[in-house]
């Protein structure tokens, strides 16, 4: 009934919250590309008495000791008692600005065959696949089912592979900016 799949997860993914100078540590329950379940562990449990729910935070998930998500989120609901709380957070903007704006955007190009990406998901983990819709020097996009989606705003992928034809694989760091739906994509 939601309008994503939600993906729930076990307990490699620790995520750490931060507000004005203030952490709390604890674990990754589940999460949509829309927003993350996370439940503060007791040891931090005195610092997040000091967290102001209604104001913005930063979240960072690390799987392996490896930051993979850093963005500003708000905190939509909260459940629970200080020692076994559960927060649900949305990103707090539609959209990372990476770059400065341009006059003159470089032009994207739709290649065929189009590339593909592979890459690790740490959330899932597993290996992903998907197909480039359109790609510039600066960046490419790809297209995913709303439903299905498996890409999170503010999402670093360290080890991104775009294959070309199946002959050239350039290996690089990739960051998700924004996700934008689209003609029920």
């Amino acid at each position: 009934k939601r309008q994503t799949k939600r993906y729930a997860y076990g307990n490699e993914v620790t995520a750490e919250l931060t507000q004005g100078g203030i952490s709390a540590g604890g674990q990754l329950l589940d999460f949509s590309p829309m927003g993350y379940r996370i439940r503060i562990t007791s040891d931090s449990h005195l610092a997040f008495k000091w967290f102001n729910s209604d104001e913005p935070m930063t979240i960072q998930l690390r799987y392996r000791q490896r930051v993979f998500l850093s963005t500003n989120c708000h905190c939509i609901r909260r459940r629970g008692e200080i020692r076994n709380m559960e927060l649900v957070l949305v990103p707090a903007e539609e959209m990372i600005s990476r770059y400065k704006k341009r006059r003159i955007r470089n032009p994207r190009q739709r290649l065929l065959p189009a590339p593909v990406l592979r890459f690790f998901h740490p959330l899932l983990n597993k290996h992903v696949e998907l197909v480039i819709s359109d790609i510039s020097t600066s960046g490419f996009s790809v297209y995913e089912l709303p439903q299905e989606s498996l890409l999170l705003q503010g999402m670093i992928i360290p080890d991104l592979v775009v294959e070309f034809s199946g002959a050239l694989r350039l290996k690089c760091l990739a960051q998700v900016l924004y996700r934008l739906e689209e003609e029920e994509k």
